[in-house]
């Protein structure tokens, strides 16, 4: 009888071990996702997205009617998106072989003034 409930409070003990270490497993991993989402995203590191992909996302917004909401998000979070110099270039190139310099400044409330891709930092 005495071994037997040695073995129960061995299993009990055990049982709260693990819990303990489930516990402790969680509250590590949710402090490394909001320590994570703490660090600004220059230190975290880049990441690179061709513009193709850029486009068709978008597109996508338009599409299904959440570029509004997107762009109320994206204000409120303060967040840009830095664009490599080549990029920007064709961008400017492609607006001015299509005419479209008037267009883009009609239609982008940008808080830069001028061309969006000739903000100053």
């Amino acid at each position: 009888m005495v071994k037997k409930s040695k073995q129960v409070k061995k299993a009990k003990k055990a049982k709260k071990a693990q819990v303990a270490k489930k516990v402790k497993k969680a509250a590590k991993s949710k402090a490394s996702s909001s320590a994570a989402a703490s660090v600004p995203a220059r230190t975290r590191g880049t990441v690179e997205v061709p513009v193709p992909s850029v486009v068709q996302f978008v597109k996508m917004l338009y599409e299904q009617g959440h570029a509004e909401d997107f762009i109320k998000a994206a204000k409120e979070a303060n967040v840009s998106i830095t664009v490599h110099a080549d990029s920007a270039d064709l961008v400017r190139k492609y607006v001015g072989s299509k005419n479209l310099r008037s267009a883009l400044a009609a239609s982008i409330d940008d808080p830069c003034e001028g061309h969006p891709f000739e903000c100053p930092k």
